[in-house]
């Protein structure tokens, strides 16, 4: 073996890519932003590839791998708050049913009565001692929007059965049961 050998490094050109966002396969959305990529030759080719395979663009393609990454990250945050209630109790279904329809009961009634059964209904994923916690911490609450924020976080199925307009009087039911049970 004569000469010298030169060793040859191997580095990934890069690819510069120009996508516009929002594609009109979004609902016809205007295309107003820009994203530039850099990547390697081979990952463009098979982009290319697999976009022509499903019959889009390969702005197409790539908008929807990060609009379904988005999804994953937001229901991943959403799962981060901790001690969600993830049902409706059918009492509190039932009160908002009969408030719905203008029955003798309203809102305040369901609050009232999710206000009373609050400690027994402690999300699986939380220890039974965090929850009594947390139950504490609503009760010395005293603001309307920090009260329904609460129930927001900790209770979402169930407030999304209270319509906009009867959130104050959910919040009247839950001030009724506070002030009728405070320790004397």
């Amino acid at each position: 073996m004569g000469g010298s050998q030169v060793k040859r490094r191997t580095f990934i050109e890069p690819v510069y890519l120009h996508w516009l966002i929002a594609p009109l396969y979004l609902g016809g959305m205007a295309k107003n932003e820009t994203l530039i990529m850099r990547i390697d030759a081979e990952r463009k080719k098979k982009l290319a590839e697999r976009s022509a395979r499903l019959g889009i663009s390969v702005t197409a393609f790539v908008v929807k791998a990060i609009d379904q990454e988005l999804s994953i990250t937001e229901k991943k945050s959403m799962q981060s708050v901790q001690a969600v209630f993830g049902g409706v109790p059918s009492f509190f279904r039932a009160c908002c049913m009969t408030a719905s329809t203008g029955g003798a009961g309203c809102y305040a009634v369901a609050a009232y009565e999710l206000t009373r059964h609050l400690l027994d209904l402690c999300p699986h994923d939380t220890d039974q001692h965090e929850w009594h916690d947390l139950v504490n911490e609503l009760s010395q609450l005293e603001k309307e929007e920090e009260v329904l924020e609460w129930f927001d976080e900790h209770m979402p199925k169930c407030m999304k059965l209270v319509p906009k307009r009867r959130r104050q009087s959910f919040y009247k039911g839950f001030r009724q049961f506070e002030d009728e049970n405070v320790p004397a």
